[in-house]
């Protein structure tokens, strides 16, 4: 089995290939790891090549090439810029004979914006957080006072964007946002006297005025292929997750019932990352979708839950037999 990770150069790309690599029940598998620049050495890799996202024909062409020169079964996207590419070119590569581990493009365009997805899933009756959409300056006035703004604290954040650019936390007269809130390198809390109404807020797009989620924070992997699924929920130490401090694998039926129908009313394939925080009465609500796997989903190893093993066999039609949920190690603390 010969497969690409891309964006490899993240911090637990090594820790996902050595468990890989590790596997006795994938057979040899070759690893190829792409990143948009050169990397630490990683003994784990069999091949690396860099790819930038800039030029999206020449992103295309140079992965073709890659795959048939490297022989690749298998690509798994790793960042939602290039999954939201290979969603959209993936007959491509299948006439190559390569699956991609990504959602069609009409379901990626849709969880990769906030609000569409907000939207779908208070239709069907599944909950989200408090949303209003805002289009300019005057729209976005209208909606903060309905949020109770300058009063309470209130979330800008663009309805396209990752990493937390352009996401905005506004503290209100009586603020009592947690502390770790705005933690993000490009999260920016403003103060409610400092607030500028400037065409910079839609910078990357129109925006969507949130109430303020709280901890505990969970990443929820979600698997669907075919008939299987297969889904593991981890509570984060540090509620930002950045930078990462570790998680617990929880079992909880209630988040897992929750993510099912979130994942059903989405259309949700192959393996995603659902993220959870909590609102005022402590029940968990939806955050966001990332289109591909969590940065973080290799620790369910350390839990002993070979999960990305598990995924590439079955997305493969290989046979994988995963350990017996008694030996999964549920509340304890998975640290590096």
């Amino acid at each position: 089995m010969r497969i690409i990770i891309t964006s490899i150069g993240g911090p637990l790309g090594p820790l996902l290939t050595k468990f890989l690599k590790k596997d006795k029940q994938l057979s040899n598998i070759y690893i190829v790891g792409t990143d948009r620049g050169k990397i630490k050495k990683n003994l784990n890799l069999d091949a690396f090549y860099t790819v930038k996202t800039k030029n999206k024909n020449f992103f295309l062409k140079k992965f073709l090439q890659i795959c048939k020169k490297e022989q690749i079964d298998l690509i798994i996207p790793y960042s939602d810029n290039e999954a939201l590419i290979f969603s959209k070119f993936k007959n491509k590569f299948l006439r190559n004979g390569v699956k991609i581990l990504v959602n069609d493009y009409s379901v990626v365009k849709k969880i990769t914006n906030k609000y569409l997805t907000y939207k779908i899933l208070k239709k069907k009756g599944i909950k989200t957080p408090n949303f209003k959409l805002a289009k300019n300056i005057s729209e976005l006035k209208k909606v903060l006072k309905k949020f109770d703004y300058p009063n309470k604290d209130v979330v800008i954040k663009p309805i396209s964007s990752t990493g937390g650019r352009g996401v905005k936390i506004l503290k209100g007269k009586n603020s009592d946002i947690e502390k770790w809130i705005g933690k993000a390198k490009r999260v920016k809390i403003i103060n409610n006297k400092k607030l500028i109404f400037s065409k910079n807020i839609f910078q990357y797009g129109k925006v969507m005025v949130m109430n303020i989620l709280k901890s505990p924070a969970f990443d929820v992997d979600n698997f669907n292929y075919l008939k299987k699924s297969f889904l593991v929920i981890r509570k984060r130490i540090n509620p930002s997750g950045i930078p990462y401090k570790g998680n617990y694998i929880i079992d909880n039926k209630k988040i897992e019932k929750y993510c099912k129908s979130i994942s059903t009313a989405l259309n949700l394939k192959y393996l995603t990352d659902i993220d959870l925080l909590c609102d005022d009465d402590k029940e968990p609500v939806v955050l966001e979708i990332n289109p591909r796997p969590s940065g973080s989903s290799v620790v369910t190893y350390l839990a002993g839950i070979p999960l990305f093993s598990y995924v590439i066999a079955t997305v493969m039609n290989k046979k994988y037999v995963m350990p017996h949920r008694s030996k999964f190690k549920f509340n304890k603390a998975i640290n590096l």
